[in-house]
């Protein structure tokens, strides 16, 4: 080694050294500003996470419905009764007398001449003709943020068809 020392520069009076001083608070604005986006990142997830799980569970309910109605299409109560046995977590425990309750709103079994037809009573449909399940439900979210931000409670809908045997 030589002893020599690195040479340091400064700054001359009166020259810029490329680094601005930052302005008084704004720190504190950028922080607002990311904690926000944050918070709203963290909510959405909060919120939006067990929708998710909860349509995976209402799909899988769908095509067990299918799968049992592609024997027996006319079978509504029963169709209907296999959707929400399937997922407990979306329609929670329900009694034969509220599943007889149900609505095409609720839970809809329509059926279709041939795979693309016109529709039919499903007590006219026979092999070779389809069915389809469709369930919808309304979930309200956790925090109630983004049902407020849409004004209306978050809609899931699920379809699953078959052809009936």
């Amino acid at each position: 080694m030589t002893g020599r020392q690195p040479s340091t520069t400064s700054a001359q009076p009166g020259r810029s050294s490329g680094i601005r001083a930052a302005h008084p608070g704004q720190a504190v604005i950028e922080a607002a500003g990311a904690m926000t986006f944050l918070l709203v990142l963290v909510v959405g997830i909060v919120d939006f996470t067990p929708l998710v799980v909860r349509t995976a569970q209402l799909t899988q309910a769908v095509r067990d419905g299918v799968t049992f109605a592609r024997t027996a299409p006319a079978n509504t109560v029963e169709i209907r009764r296999r959707v929400v046995n399937a997922a407990p977590a979306v329609y929670g425990s329900m009694t034969d007398a509220q599943v007889l309750a149900m609505t095409n709103s609720d839970i809809a079994v329509t059926c279709t001449a041939g795979l693309g037809g016109g529709a039919i009573a499903c007590t006219a449909a026979g092999a070779g003709d389809s069915v389809t399940v469709t369930a919808s439900r309304s979930f309200p979210t956790l925090t109630g943020l983004f049902a407020t931000i849409l004004d209306a409670p978050v809609e899931i809908s699920r379809a699953a068809t078959s052809e009936i045997f």
